[in-house]
């Protein structure tokens, strides 16, 4: 990688200009990154405080060379031509070594497509940033693939993107920290290459600071390119760079200008460069995982964190209604720091519009856990809720000992004198809350669209139809539940109301005596017996024996009977089961009623 050839006479028409982006169709390459809104700032000051990503393996040394190249991790280098689009490549840089390093094969996203719909206020040669990335990737705008909507490396052919489904989702978005000269924050960086591949990060690069394959800035200008950063040398001599550093070593750079420059398209950066990952925090760009495959997701947080609010609020939350027969399996936040302990309860058949975001409604669950890393986590709920279409519900999150919080929040700043609004969320009330507790313990809330101009709270919420195809069922069985499963409310309507107006099992099980176990996977009131409390219940089958479960615990005072049927004929009548002989009943449908 040391062999490259000189590049100055190439660069210096752009890059002695120090502009942040190109604007012109014959400059021969563009840089395109845009320092991040001032929470982002925030974000960088707060980390001085405390690390945001511990050690992401055990490894208790690590070694004075590493190149994931070398792995066999690191996509192609592309040519981003003369459009500002760095941002893209840097960020698409993290997400194809992600697959590579699982295993998943070579891919080549779509930066075109991310740089035209990332939906702020940004023309395609205006630049961008990790944060821009994250708002496009979080909400499925992408990952698309390159051959869906190809790049177009010059601006006078440049054209308009369609709007496609996603080849690859993204699920989480790891913050690194700044480095800081101190050998810790150098080590957290090397830990995160080493434990995910790649790190897209930001640097100001000149030509002017340009020997062959490395670059050593020494000035206090502001970034203005962002790239991968995927390997360091500890040893890279201070006489390879065109003014020596104080010391040696290097970290290893993929850029987004071709295989013709640097040494194949990559550089060494000085350990000493006083603006190579050192102002704004790095940023991981993770795919999801095989159990993260939710068909929908909903969040009013269509920009990102581009905002921070230390007011003294402890818990955000985020009201979303039900638009089809559904179950609310994760749950999408933003954390500060890293190891973050949090709670997250969701409530069901909330009244939309209160003074609280919970009023009226039914507690589901409550988890609470640790976000390991600082950035974007999806955290997967212990037990899904099941959702009916209409259905209301909150998810309230606490960062506990923490009240740094991030919101999305209209933001402009002034370019070439003119003030230009980046982002404009639709800030409704009634959507999203932000609460404090008082000193007698309770929560008091105050909508988000009121807050400092209105602002939405950054909480996501996925979820997965209850209908699943069925692609055979149990030996001998030809009928099947699937008009039970889809619109039991329109189709049955007396075994609509007899199982508590819910409905929707996702999967059908074969019991141990080879018949189909359809599971109702119940959530709600039943209106037979007083005092009820809300509910989920649901039959699994391990080695061949069915089991049934129901959460939450309602406790000893509570009593629980499983009733069954065979049948959708209306005419059918309930049929008192017990658990033990679930397996050899006849019954193919479950409902439970829960007692004082």
């Amino acid at each position: 990688m040391r062999n490259g050839r000189t590049i100055a006479t190439m660069m210096a028409a752009l890059l002695c200009a120090l502009s942040l982006v190109a604007s012109a169709d014959d400059s021969p390459r563009a840089t395109g990154y845009r320092p991040p809104t001032r929470g982002v700032a925030m974000r960088r000051v707060g980390s001085a405080q405390k690390s945001r990503l511990l050690r992401v393996s055990s490894r208790t040394t690590l070694p004075s060379k590493w190149n994931s190249c070398e792995q066999g991790w690191v996509s192609p280098v592309k040519n981003q031509g003369n459009v500002g689009a760095c941002w893209a490549f840097a960020a698409y840089a993290t997400l194809e070594t992600q697959l590579l390093k699982a295993g998943k094969g070579e891919w080549d996203f779509s930066e075109k497509n991310m740089v035209n719909l990332h939906g702020w206020n940004l023309s395609p040669n205006k630049g961008g940033n990790n944060d821009v990335a994250a708002s496009y990737l979080l909400r499925w705008g992408g990952a698309v693939a390159e051959t869906n909507d190809v790049y177009k490396s010059s601006m006078s052919a440049w054209t308009s993107s369609p709007l496609l489904s996603p080849a690859v989702r993204v699920q989480h978005v790891v913050w690194t920290d700044p480095i800081d000269g101190s050998q810790e924050s150098s080590d957290a960086l090397k830990e995160a290459i080493v434990g995910y591949g790649a790190v897209a990060t930001s640097m100001y690069f000149n030509d002017n600071f340009v020997r062959n394959e490395s670059h050593y800035y020494f000035g206090e200008k502001d970034p203005n390119h962002a790239v991968a950063i995927v390997g360091w040398d500890d040893e890279y001599p201070t006489n390879n760079f065109k003014n020596f550093p104080p010391g040696p070593g290097a970290w290893i750079m993929k850029n987004s200008w071709g295989k013709s420059v640097g040494s194949n398209g990559f550089y060494y950066v000085s350990y000493h460069d006083s603006r190579f990952a050192r102002l704004y925090n790095g940023a991981v760009f993770v795919p999801a995982k095989y159990d993260e495959d939710y068909d929908a997701v909903r969040g009013y947080d269509r920009f990102g964190p581009v905002w921070i609010s230390d007011d003294p609020h402890d818990r955000q939350a985020a009201v979303f209604t039900a638009t089809w027969n559904e179950w609310l399996d994760a749950v999408g936040v933003w954390a500060p720091y890293a190891s973050i302990s949090y709670e997250i309860s969701v409530y069901t058949n909330v009244m939309r519009g209160g003074d609280s975001p919970i009023d009226g409604g039914c507690l589901a669950i409550s988890q609470s856990g640790t976000l390991i890393n600082a950035g974007f986590t999806t955290v997967h709920l212990e037990t899904p809720v099941a959702l009916a279409d209409g259905t209301s519900f909150a998810v309230v999150y606490r960062q506990v000992g923490c009240n740094v919080f991030y919101v999305d929040k209209k933001y402009g700043e002034y370019i070439d004198g003119e003030y230009v609004v980046f982002c404009d969320p639709d800030i409704s009330k009634g959507n999203t809350y932000f609460g404090r507790v008082s000193r007698s313990g309770s929560v008091s809330w105050s909508d988000c669209a009121d807050i400092d101009g209105g602002c939405a709270a950054c909480i996501k919420a996925y979820t997965r139809s209850t209908v699943s195809a069925r692609t055979g069922d149990a030996p001998f069985e030809t009928d099947d539940g699937t008009t039970y499963l889809s619109d039991l409310e329109h189709t049955n309507t007396t075994l609509f109301a007899e199982t508590a107006g819910t409905f929707g099992a996702s999967v059908g099980l074969v019991g141990a005596n080879g018949r189909s176990l359809w599971t109702s996977w119940l959530a709600g009131l039943d209106p037979s017996a007083g005092g009820s409390a809300e509910f989920t219940v649901s039959i699994d089958v391990s080695g061949g024996v069915p089991n049934l479960t129901w959460s939450p615990d309602l406790g000893a005072a509570r009593t629980y009977t499983v009733w069954g049927r065979e049948t959708l004929d209306a005419a059918d009548s309930w049929e008192q089961v017990d658990v033990d002989d679930i397996g050899t009943s006849q019954f193919k449908f479950f409902k439970v009623t829960v007692g004082q």
